[in-house]
């Protein structure tokens, strides 16, 4: 696991020296993604320059040192990430008569490359990467990612210049000014994240899960060859379009195999390795099975919280003990969440606003003062059909469409009137959880559903921070993303199935496996998903519903192969998630940095946002007439972002 960047420019104008005086402190700002070592390799007449940061994990010697150089001297190869299955493409090569001086899987990954072509070797390739190959011969660069786009890479491209980078951080050139993009500030708004293909900048882009593209650098201007996927989800849905059901005995079998298989996989290093643990379903097994093919007691980790409704600690503790693992557990309190809230945007280098972002990264600074390697379980619940909303989603949608549309533009205008704040004012002194609070909430749902044409507006509406993002954001128009690709969403009948594919192509990727990449290399620690195994990803969407959700059971199939290993009192419980009390941390501890960094003055200094509807949020939040914890979050992280000089 490592850090990457790089560039080259057309016409060469600079020698070898000054390239490494560009691309150095670059480099050494991806020190935490690795701090093992450090590595430049330039070509000053072909004007590129390739930047590695390393963290040892396969291969601890100095032959594991990176950009690395082909057998025959063609190919330079900067990567990050780990691909699995090198031992065996190894024998193969050998087979071949490729000849290898140490044990790393980027000089397998060199040898695949000068015995196949890019697209062959990705197909190959199984794993989490992102890597920048460099072709001496060609004159040609090739950007890939893993598929599911677990290991980011961010790329500009002009004329005479092409730069990439692990994290927006090292992506910086003397002649390429950076400059916010206001439409991807509205997007932010709305998603909590940037979502790839777009950057929080101008003239910078996130390479896409799944893709990669190739760069002809001999010629000015630079020409993009190549930019396509190798592998995409929609290609497995449609793939298994017309597969025969397995009957659920069948399902288990097979998922247990290729489940045992991926974390088998995941438990090679070289260094020390454990694994996540919160006691919930998707790490329970993880654990259950890493434990089943290791000799002695796995090293685990959760963290605790103070308040009952969010601890989840408890629950680990006893799996822990039924696993019979070395179980660590830390509990924190509000305070240490609140102390991290400054260092967030050198972590996570663009604005980010999923608040689950502070104990991910503090349970893995626990976890790296002892393992350099961590199992999660990320990818369980979009595969699997783990969220609740899906199910409250095409419960709803199931009503909704039901009403003659003419009806539901009427109800549409009666939610926007019962949004007054007099009725929310009175409603906000109501419970939650019961009474007329509780019935008030779900008409509002079923209200903010009524104006919506299809399902995936629907769920875009359930998965939005913010709905009117030109009324905060001066001068901003949000662009398209994957819930505007209608082509490919009417190909897919199943509704349950098209909620999955809108999360594993934006959720999954730009949320979650962002925040656990910046968390845990925030810490120099390797997090492996054994869950998104690219095997495991297109048995899950083969699956019928009745496999994913049976009995009033969310990932019924996974919860069916874990009491294999625990009792049913652990396997069926409560979700919880890995949430902080965020709205009342904004009213209370946080109050007054809130208004210290949404202060209308500054905001009108600053020329982003309008002053007026950010007040106006603030001070419905702050009174408790409404709740807006996770639009001001947003808001608040752009600030944060900004003021540590974006």
């Amino acid at each position: 696991m490592c850090g990457i960047a790089g560039f080259a420019q057309q016409p060469p104008q600079d020698s070898a020296q000054r390239l490494e005086e560009i691309l150095a402190p670059l480099i050494r700002s991806l020190r935490h993604r690795g701090p093992d070592g450090e590595g430049i390799w330039v070509d000053a007449p072909a004007g590129v320059a390739l930047g590695h940061r390393r963290l040892s994990i396969i291969d601890l010697s100095p032959l594991g040192n990176q950009p690395m150089i082909s057998a025959s001297g063609r190919y330079v190869l900067t990567f990050n990430g780990e691909i699995y299955n090198f031992p065996t493409l190894r024998r193969e090569l050998e087979g071949l008569q490729h000849r290898f001086r140490g044990h790393s899987d980027t000089e397998v990954m060199l040898a695949g490359f000068e015995q196949w072509d890019v697209v062959s070797c990705l197909e190959k390739f199984w794993g989490m990467f992102a890597f920048a190959l460099w072709d001496r011969q060609e004159r040609k660069l090739t950007l890939a990612r893993d598929r599911l786009g677990k290991k980011p890479l961010y790329y500009s491209l002009s004329p005479g210049f092409v730069g990439f980078a692990s994290e927006l951080k090292a992506l910086r050139h003397p002649s390429q000014p950076r400059v916010v993009d206001r439409n991807m500030l509205a997007l932010f708004l709305r998603r909590g994240q940037v979502p790839a293909p777009y950057s929080i900048f101008q003239d910078i882009q996130k390479l896409q899960p799944g893709y990669f593209l190739q760069i002809d650098c001999a010629c000015y201007p630079l020409r993009l060859s190549s930019h396509r996927p190798y592998w995409s989800v929609f290609d497995c849905i449609r793939a298994h379009a017309n597969t025969k059901p397995m009957n659920p005995l069948e399902a288990e079998e097979a998922l247990f195999e290729l489940l045992s298989d991926s974390v088998k996989l995941r438990l090679q290093s070289d260094a020390p390795l454990g694994a996540f643990l919160s006691g919930g379903t998707d790490s329970s097994l993880l654990v259950a099975l890493a434990q089943q093919l290791t000799s002695k007691p796995i090293k685990t980790f959760s963290i605790g919280f103070h308040e009952p409704d969010m601890d989840e600690a408890p629950y680990a503790r006893e799996v822990a003990r039924h696993l019979g693992t070395e179980h660590h557990e830390s509990y924190i309190d509000s305070q240490t969440c609140l102390d991290l809230i400054p260092k967030l945007p050198q972590l996570y280098d663009e604005p980010f606003a999923d608040s689950s972002q502070i104990p991910t990264h503090i349970v893995s600074l626990i976890a790296r003062q002892q393992v350099t390697v961590a199992i999660s379980g990320d990818g369980g619940d979009e595969l699997f059909f783990g969220y609740d909303r899906y199910i409250g989603t095409l419960n709803r949608w199931a009503l909704c469409r039901r009403i003659p549309w003419p009806t539901r533009l009427w109800l549409q205008k009666l939610g926007k009137m019962l949004n007054s704040s007099a009725v929310c004012r009175y409603f906000a002194g109501c419970s939650s959880t019961s009474g007329p609070g509780v019935l008030y909430r779900r008409f509002q749902s079923l209200l903010q559903l009524a104006g919506c044409r299809n399902l995936e507006d629907y769920y875009q509406q359930i998965m939005s921070f913010q709905f009117e993002t030109a009324k905060f954001v001066r001068g901003s128009q949000e662009p398209p993303t994957v819930f505007q690709r209608t082509h490919l969403l009417r190909e897919i009948p199943d509704l349950a199935l098209r909620l999955q594919f809108l999360d594993l192509c934006e959720y999954l990727p730009d949320d979650i496996l962002t925040k656990v990449d910046r968390s845990s290399m925030g810490a120099s620690l390797e997090a492996r998903a054994p869950f998104l195994d690219h095997r495991v990803v297109e048995f899950a969407l083969g699956l019928p519903y009745s496999l994913k959700r049976n009995e009033g059971q969310n990932k019924w199939l996974l919860k069916r192969l874990l009491m294999r290993f625990l009792p049913q009192k652990l396997v069926f419980r409560p979700k919880k998630g890995f949430a902080i009390p965020l709205a009342d941390w904004l009213r209370g501890p946080l109050r007054d940095w809130v208004s210290q960094m949404l202060e209308p003055v500054r905001l009108q200094n600053q020329g982003y946002f309008e002053p007026k509807a950010v007040e106006t949020l603030w001070l419905e939040h702050a009174s408790g007439i409404r709740n807006h914890d996770h639009q001001i979050w947003s808001i608040l992280m752009f600030q944060v972002w900004l003021s540590a000089g974006a």
